[in-house]
């Protein structure tokens, strides 16, 4: 648990994630300066100073959801990247993230931080915590919230007289598993404190990003793309990549910021991921390189990841073609994204291999004939998708993984990298790549001791 502070005075709570992140509501953070807050951990009793557990971190980047709409408080999430990472004690460790996407409804949430015990009432000395039922969709949306009110991003806990209130906002919701905790929400909004109707309303969190997903594709033959690879975290699958030479796999930068690289391990030659009897070629990642990627905008979201040992190339790894025309921008061109990611948002990530079909948008249809604004996607980005259909699109899970096309001589060429979006396949919301043609002298200059596809 973190307690952040706005020019000397409690302000919001918030969970740390890792020794450089914590995580918080993007309410708390909406027209702050960054250079007055400050973040104390290992607190238990906020108005006593002298604690030596705690301790204080300066904050160099508000990364708020890119979606958060302050008028519905829908994707209310956002990370705070800390000046100097902390190092975990026993009073100061990070919450666990869920291994699996659940449904945590039903079950038993407790919510902790240091707001006011009651509606109206004074802010507590003590960390103070509640046990809160947690409720369907449909529960929450049946009582006295206006159902559109309540989206599929959102939780709600509560029950009667048990309740978050004024100043718990950015902080957790948790769940036992074992002897952990794991966060599955993040203090949100409500009606009051404890009013019969009106649970609790939290930013659902916790379900980690299995990558973008496959939407309105089909299963790959098998080995049919062999330069794909796939990314797992502590053996599990979170993110695509591509093979583009012997010793390099090609990624989104979101897929790596933050990790501990020498814990990211890359399977090649799969075609059903949950085949243990099936034995991959597997690599660990040596080192990381990424451009200046922020989590602000996604601009730059592309990564190089050195493995450990070179990859043998045969006739089921094999890695894929850079652009042969840096000029080319492949309006109106066909590409085909792949990936393990759900075949639909907010489902599982799948096992087998899936391929759809996507059409490239021009950035000047993409930034004025959808939802997204032009300040949203810029010139190192490519558009991918059906406007006004929806209906194919990669997903969750998906992420780092290839866009590719067809050249003139049957051959593939990666022109994409699936980096972010709106939902899935939603109507006016394409699929937004990372433009590969921006990057390859950078690729081919980071990348030089690997053997390249033969061009």
């Amino acid at each position: 648990l973190a307690r952040l502070v706005y020019d000397g005075q409690f302000h919001c709570g918030a969970s740390l994630l890792t020794k450089d992140y914590v995580l918080t509501a993007a309410h708390c953070v909406r027209r702050l300066k960054r250079n007055k807050i400050r973040v104390i951990l290992g607190d238990y009793d906020q108005f006593v100073a002298s604690e030596t557990p705690a301790i204080m971190r300066a904050v160099t980047a508000i990364i708020r959801h890119r979606s958060f709409d302050q008028n519905s408080y829908n994707h209310d999430i956002a990370l705070l990247k800390l000046r100097k990472p902390v190092e975990f004690t026993k009073t100061i460790r990070p919450v666990c993230l869920p291994k699996e996407r659940s449904e945590p409804a039903g079950q038993l949430g407790t919510v902790v931080g240091w707001g006011r015990t009651s509606e109206g009432g004074t802010l507590p000395a003590l960390v103070q915590h509640v046990d809160v039922p947690i409720l369907t969709l449909d529960q929450c949306r049946s009582m006295k919230y206006r159902a559109s009110r309540i989206t599929s991003n959102m939780l709600c806990a509560g029950k009667g007289k048990q309740d978050s209130c004024q100043g718990d906002s950015g902080g957790p919701l948790l769940v036992r598993n074992g002897d952990k905790h794991e966060i599955v929400g993040i203090v949100s909004w409500g009606v009051g404190c404890g009013r019969a109707g009106y649970p609790g309303v939290y930013t659902r969190c916790g379900e980690r990003n299995d990558a973008s997903r496959i939407v309105g594709g089909q299963a790959t033959g098998v080995n049919e793309f062999p330069w794909m690879a796939r990314l797992s975290y502590f053996n599990r699958f979170y993110c695509g990549g591509m093979l583009i030479n012997d010793r390099y796999v090609l990624t989104a930068a979101h897929c790596v910021k933050g990790f501990m690289w020498f814990m990211i391990k890359v399977t090649f030659g799969e075609h059903n991921r949950c085949d243990d009897s099936v034995r991959p070629e597997t690599r660990f990642v040596l080192r990381a390189i990424a451009q200046k990627f922020s989590f602000l905008n996604f601009d730059n979201d592309i990564a190089l990841l050195r493995l450990n040992d070179r990859v043998p190339i045969t006739d089921f790894i094999r890695p894929i073609c850079l652009p042969s025309d840096p000029s080319n921008a492949y309006v109106d061109t066909n590409g085909t994204a792949t990936g393990w990611g759900t075949l639909k948002e907010d489902g599982k990530p799948s096992c087998i291999l899936q391929e759809v079909e996507v059409p490239v948008l021009s950035n000047e249809v993409c930034s004025t004939q959808t939802n997204y604004t032009a300040s949203m996607i810029t010139d190192n980005m490519l558009c991918a998708g059906y406007l006004g259909v929806g209906e194919k699109d990669s997903c969750q899970g998906d992420s780092g993984g290839p866009l590719i096309a067809e050249r003139e001589d049957k051959r593939y060429e990666l022109i994409g990298v699936v980096s972010w979006g709106n939902g899935c396949a939603r109507p006016y919301y394409p699929g937004v790549y990372t433009r590969v043609t921006r990057y390859l002298d950078w690729i081919r200059e980071n990348s030089k001791d690997g053997c390249f596809c033969s061009e």
